[in-house]
This record gives structure tokens, C-alpha cells and sequence, in this order.
């Protein structure tokens, strides 16, 4: 009935009732509300208490129980609350007492998530080929978000739930759910700015022992997200190991990643001459593969770092190309930031200004919180040397505001 109440609380309370008489324990007081349920009441409130995370969608709840037709009676015996977003969920001393282990359906609800997880993310970047996925357990109905506003608010919903997930498919050793969990996950957490749940799902994927291609790519996506959590020397050591291991392997798509990633993550520590090195073998290996889009981010980033060393007209003819051959509208606008930072050293701010208002136009409709706030951030000086200071003082603010809001 309080559903908000201190767990802590609670015991503390129905601990004295313990000492006092065995009849008032708090399994005993559970089972005056449990004795009146039918077993397929049981078994649904039972499955509930095992799903993962705390609470659960009804969509989930048909992959995990096959029934909605049970949750009636639960909410109105108070063992089950449905709250006004219309999930579910139960108090712990609830979930606690009446836990069921159904493997099967575990896998249901977690299938569940990983499928509809897989739509979700191929919204938010629909380029490229799809990962194959594992087989869908018989019995799970996987959702079908339909665009990327639908999506990003499924995910929304969902997120402590996927995370459990990925905690409970870790612990029955299903590495292939965890590893696709893990992927689907990314551009996400990218998107919403949090390295540390990438951080969290990705260490859950660090299980093989033997070199492979999927443990190149568990080593590099970590360190990726250990570096945008700003923990660079562990982030260096999971990448370098990514780049070890690809070498081993001798497999050229993954080293052309993992150069492409230390590059990147060198650059967060303005460790520019050695950034550039591997930019520089990211765009080598692109070519190797004759991957017009890779060769298209890769020669950006050459053009990010050469302009960082002060070689403004090399760095122009690079971010030039590289936007030429770009065809997404997300490499679209690092190329502009890019080409924006270029003329904006090369002391040409109108031709800046052109390049960051096209990317920050990209970057919002793309909803990268972190990337609109950095061309915010990067449009301020130009602005300024144009004389354009009340402009320029509205988007510091704006990009602070997000700024402040992302370190929330």
C-alpha cells in the first residue's frame, strides 16, 4: 500500500513482529494476500518477481507470461502496483517472498528486450548492415518502435530494465545476448551522454579467453566509454590490448576501428602528435578496404588533428574531401565542425560561422546532447570576431545550460 516506504523501515517493523509471534512474520503476513490466488495468479506474480530490473512495460510482461489477464486480480490484492505510465511493479518484500526461477521465461523477457532493442538502435542509425542476432525464443513478442522520437522514449523507459538484462543473461552465460546488449546499447548511451552504463555493459562482455574478433571489439567499445568517462589510462590499456589482439589476428577491420578509436581518445588528452599517427593508419586501412564511408570519417579525423597541429591548408584539403565523400548526415556535421575549427584558426570567421550553423542544424536534429553543446561552445568565438556578441553570448548560455545538464 506504500509503495515509497524505506524498505529498511519495514523490516525494522515486521522484524519486531518476528520476535514477538511467529504467525506475524513477515512470510506469514505475505501469505494472508498469496493464499487466495489461483496457480495462474501465482505463477504470473511469481514470474513478475523474477523479471529483470524494477519495474516492467506491458509489452514485456506478454514476452514474459504470455497472459496480461492475470494483473487484474494482483493490483487489486496489492501485490502488484501498475502505475500511471502504465508499467508494473511490485514492492521488494513482495518480489522477495514470491520469486520463481523459470529459465525459459527469463529468456522470454529478455529476448524481449534484446530484439526490441535491436529495432530501436537500427532507428537511431539506420546505416550500415544489421548484426544477426540470436534466435528469438518461441513465445516472445519483441516491439517495433516505429521512428527516432519512438525509440529514444522506448529506451527511455526501458534503460534500467536493459541493463538488468544484460546483468541477468551475464549470469546464466548467455555471452551472445550480453555481447549484442552491449552493442544495441551504444549509440544510445551516446546519444543520452552515459559512458558509465556503456562502461558497465560492455565490461560484461570481457568472459572469452581466446583471441577473436568479438573480444577485440569488447576491448575497444570499453575503452571508448572509459575514455569518455575521462578515465584515460584505463581506457589507453583496453584499446592498446583491442589493437594487440587485432594485430594477432591480422584482422584489417578491426585494427582500422581500433586506430580509429585511439586516435580519438588520444585527441581528448590534446596528445595530438600521436592522435594523427593513427588517424593517419585509420585512413591507410580504409582505403585497404575500400569502404568510401570509413575512408570518409578517417580522413576527417586527419583533418581534425593536422588542423590541431597547425597546418591549416592541408587540414582544409582533407576536411574538404572528407566532406565530399561523406553520405550521412552525422559525418556531415563532424566534417563542418571540423572545416568551422579550420577557418575559424585560419582567421576567416564568416566562412566558420557557415560551417557551424550547418553542423549545429545536424547536430539538433540528431539529438547528440554532448555534440550540440561542443558546436555551441566552438561558435562563440567566431561570432564574437564578427562583432556578433549578443549572439554569441545566447548560445554560451545555451551551451552551458546543456553543459549543466549532462553532468547531471
Amino acid at each position: 500500500m506504500s509503495p515509497e516506504t524505506p524498505l529498511a523501515r519495514i523490516a525494522d517493523e515486521l522484524g519486531q513482529f518476528d520476535d514477538e509471534d511467529p504467525s506475524t512474520s513477515v512470510p506469514a503476513v505475505l501469505s494472508w494476500s498469496l493464499r487466495g490466488l489461483t496457480d495462474a495468479q501465482s505463477r504470473v506474480l511469481g514470474l513478475l518477481a523474477a523479471a529483470p530490473g524494477p519495474d516492467i512495460g506491458p509489452a514485456a510482461v506478454g514476452s514474459l507470461t504470455g497472459s496480461m489477464s492475470e494483473l487484474p486480480a494482483l493490483e487489486r490484492l496489492c501485490l502488484l502496483e501498475r502505475k500511471a505510465d502504465g508499467r508494473y511493479r511490485m514492492h521488494d518484500l513482495v518480489r522477495a517472498q514470491v520469486r520463481v526461477e523459470d529459465v525459459d521465461a527469463l529468456r522470454r523477457v529478455v529476448d524481449h528486450y534484446l530484439h526490441t532493442a535491436h529495432a530501436a538502435d537500427r532507428c537511431l542509425q539506420p546505416h550500415g548492415s544489421p548484426a544477426a542476432l540470436p534466435p528469438m525464443s518461441r513465445g516472445c513478442r519483441p516491439e517495433a518502435p516505429a521512428d527516432v522520437d519512438a525509440a529514444l522514449a522506448w529506451f527511455d523507459a526501458e534503460h534500467q530494465c536493459l541493463l538488468a538484462a544484460a546483468d541477468t543473461a551475464a549470469e546464466y552465460r548467455w555471452h551472445d545476448v550480453v555481447r549484442h546488449l552491449a552493442r544495441t546499447l551504444t549509440t544510445y548511451h551516446h546519444r543520452r551522454d552515459q559512458p558509465d552504463a556503456d562502461i558497465r555493459t560492455w565490461s560484461l562482455t570481457l568472459h572469452e579467453r581466446e583471441r577473436s574478433p568479438a573480444l577485440v571489439t569488447s576491448h575497444r567499445r570499453l575503452g571508448e566509454a572509459l575514455a569518455r568517462a575521462h578515465r584515460y589510462s584505463e581506457a589507453l590499456a583496453h584499446l592498446r590490448e583491442a589493437r594487440v589482439l587485432a594485430e594477432q589476428l591480422g584482422d584489417v577491420h578491426q585494427l582500422y576501428r581500433v586506430h580509429r578509436a585511439l586516435a580519438w581518445a588520444l585527441g581528448r588528452q590534446d596528445e595530438d602528435v600521436e592522435a594523427l599517427h593513427h588517424a593517419q593508419e585509420n585512413l591507410r586501412l580504409s582505403r585497404e578496404l575500400h569502404d568510401t564511408t570509413s575512408e570518409a570519417h578517417a580522413l576527417n579525423a586527419v583533418a581534425w588533428f593536422t588542423a590541431r597541429l597547425g597546418d591549416l591548408g592541408r587540414a582544409r584539403t582533407f576536411g574538404e574531401a572528407a566532406l565530399a565523400a561523406q553520405p550521412h548526415p552525422e559525418g556531415e556535421a563532424s566534417c563542418r565542425e571540423t572545416l568551422g575549427y579550420v577557418e575559424h584558426r585560419a582567421r576567416r570567421p564568416g566562412r566558420s560561422i557557415e560551417h557551424y550553423e550547418r553542423a549545429l542544424a545536424l547536430r539538433r536534429a540528431h539529438g547528440y546532447l554532448r555534440h550540440v553543446a561542443n558546436t555551441l561552445d566552438r561558435m562563440v568565438a567566431p561570432l564574437r570576431d564578427l562583432g556578433r556578441d549578443e549572439e554569441a553570448e545566447a548560445l554560451a548560455r545555451e551551451a552551458e545550460e546543456l553543459f549543466i545538464l549532462l553532468r547531471r
